[in-house]
């Protein structure tokens, strides 16, 4: 990890205790999901990291939350390191404006084994927190994403016709993998990669010699998300109908089938594992997250996150936080805010997304 320097947020240290304290009793930060639910006492959020340019411009959302080590990652207007715990930002030495750095992209980029690795926007990858430049540029002809590979070192970019893979270190075109049936997405693992087909079916390539390919059928629409557990015993795909089903990896069977509300309008959502593979945690649409139980399927919790929606979602790696990337809500409106920026207190007034940090320990 490149030297850090520690910049105190808005907040500091006791005003960051006093404004996650103010946040759950004026935003319900972590209110029960509703009178008669049977959901134990909700979880304890323990603050919000003002991300962003910090001028509550409405494009300052949340769109990716990632922890590496002790540190959270989030990619706002700008790729931004923090302490989950006490709301500092950590900034890369040299650099001191927020909005000095690069702006845009769609999602953080991180490596079990090489740590936080950059961010990528369409084809191009860009390198660490305050890039120079464009570091590479895939090929293709449609708009097209990347996931990383741990067990490849490379970046699988894909379009609607194929996927490419590049050496993390070289950035040199490792491989071209024309797929006639279309693609909606991929995410990468460790000793694989899986892409979402536009037939509905899931297929798993291998990363190490001798491993066949693995088909996954059983959903009727096209899935828009994917998640391996830690250990990659288990995939969790959602498809743009709703429907949750949690994979084998070991048979290829299909363990479980749930449910996922959906927006018709933008399909898309946020999957996470708890590191020791027991709860799975999603969102589809609006700002309730609810976390299911990996061996039932059972319900365990619901979690109400104040704010315009839920982009993105992310658990540390001992298991006992989870970041929140959020949406804006409503329009921008100056007065609003100037308010917000010294206090949040009201959830009906946010005009930007931040990124809340919440205590999993109760669960």
């Amino acid at each position: 990890m490149p030297t850090v320097q520690r910049t105190s947020s808005r907040f500091g240290r006791a005003p960051f205790t006093c404004f996650a304290m103010t946040l759950l009793a004026l935003l319900g930060c972590g209110s029960n999901a509703s009178d008669g639910d049977s959901w134990e006492s909700s979880l304890r959020c323990l603050g919000v990291l003002p991300t962003g340019s910090g001028e509550f411009q409405s494009g300052d959302v949340t769109r990716s939350v990632r922890f590496v080590g002790e540190s959270l990652f989030t990619l706002s207007s700008c790729v931004q390191e923090w302490d989950p715990l006490t709301g500092e930002e950590l900034l890369p030495e040299g650099v001191e404006l927020k909005h000095s750095r690069t702006s845009g992209g769609d999602i953080l980029q991180v490596s079990k084994q090489h740590g936080f690795l950059g961010m990528n926007q369409g084809g191009r990858f860009y390198a660490g927190v305050a890039p120079a430049g464009e570091a590479f540029q895939s090929k293709g002809k449609a708009y097209h994403k990347m996931a990383f590979v741990d067990g490849m070192d490379a970046f699988a970019a894909y379009n609607k016709e194929a996927v490419f893979l590049y050496g993390r270190a070289t950035h040199e075109l490792r491989s071209e993998q024309p797929i006639a049936q279309g693609i909606q997405c991929v995410v990468g693992g460790t000793d694989s990669y899986a892409t979402a087909l536009l037939d509905h079916s899931i297929v798993l390539w291998p990363c190490s010699e001798g491993r066949s390919d693995m088909v996954l059928k059983g959903h009727g629409a096209p899935a828009v998300q994917m998640a391996y557990s830690s250990d990659e015993s288990a995939l969790a795909s959602v498809d743009t109908k709703g429907v949750l089903i949690l994979w084998s990896l070991e048979t290829g069977d299909e363990r479980l089938r749930l449910s996922l509300p959906m927006s018709s309008a933008v399909p898309a959502a946020a999957l996470v594992f708890t590191p020791d593979g027991t709860m799975l945690i999603g969102n589809g649409k609006g700002n309730i997250v609810t976390f299911w139980s990996t061996e039932t399927g059972e319900v365990l919790h619901e979690l109400s996150v104040p704010g315009g929606g839920v982009l993105d979602l992310d658990v540390n790696p001992t298991g006992d936080l989870l970041a929140v990337g959020t949406a804006f809500k409503g329009r921008f409106d100056p007065n609003a805010a100037r308010k917000i920026a010294s206090s949040y207190q009201d959830q009906h007034e946010l005009t930007s997304g931040p990124a809340f940090v919440y205590d999993l320990t109760s669960l």
